[in-house]
C-alpha cells in the first residue's frame, strides 16, 4: 500500500473516537469506518493486476487469476478492519452503537461479496467473531 505511514497516522483519529463516551460520536465513527473498508478491502478486490472479479457467461461474478484473499496483506487488512468492530461488540456500550456496529459489519460482508465464503476470510471472521459473540 502506498503511503502506509500516513494511513497509520490517520488511523489514530478513529481509534480515539471509538472509545468516546458519546454514542453519537461512536456511531459516526463506525459510519466513517465504512470508508476505510472501501479503501482497504474493495480497492484490493478490484485491483486490475489481480483480475479478481469478472463476469462469467451466466452473468455470475467469479474470480479470475490469483485469489485476492491470498494476496499479501489481505488477512492483515481484514484483521485491522475487524478489530474495532469486535471491540465494540464485546463492550458494554449503548444499544445504538451496537446497531451501528452491526450495520458496519454487514457493510463489510456486503463488500466482501463472494469472498466472504473464502477459506482465509472465513478463518479470520470465524476465529474473531466467535470469541466476540461468546462474550455477549
Amino acid at each position: 500500500m502506498k503511503y502506509k505511514h500516513l494511513v497509520n497516522k490517520l488511523l489514530k483519529i478513529p481509534e480515539q473516537t471509538f472509545t468516546d463516551h458519546d454514542p453519537q460520536i461512536q456511531s459516526a465513527s463506525l459510519v466513517a469506518w465504512e470508508g476505510l473498508i472501501d479503501a482497504l478491502i474493495c480497492s484490493q478486490l478490484h485491483a486490475p493486476e489481480s483480475n479478481a472479479l469478472v463476469k462469467n457467461p451466466t452473468d455470475q461474478t467469479v474470480f479470475k487469476g490469483s485469489d485476492p484473499t491470498e494476496a499479501d496483506g489481505f488477512p492483515k487488512k481484514i484483521k485491522l478492519v475487524m478489530t474495532p468492530l469486535i471491540g465494540i461488540m464485546s463492550s458494554n456500550c449503548d444499544a445504538s452503537v451496537h446497531v451501528s456496529c452491526l450495520n458496519t459489519w454487514s457493510y463489510l460482508l456486503y463488500k466482501l461479496d463472494k469472498l466472504a465464503s473464502s477459506h482465509s476470510v472465513l478463518k479470520q471472521f470465524g476465529s474473531r467473531s466467535w470469541k466476540s459473540s461468546s462474550r455477549l
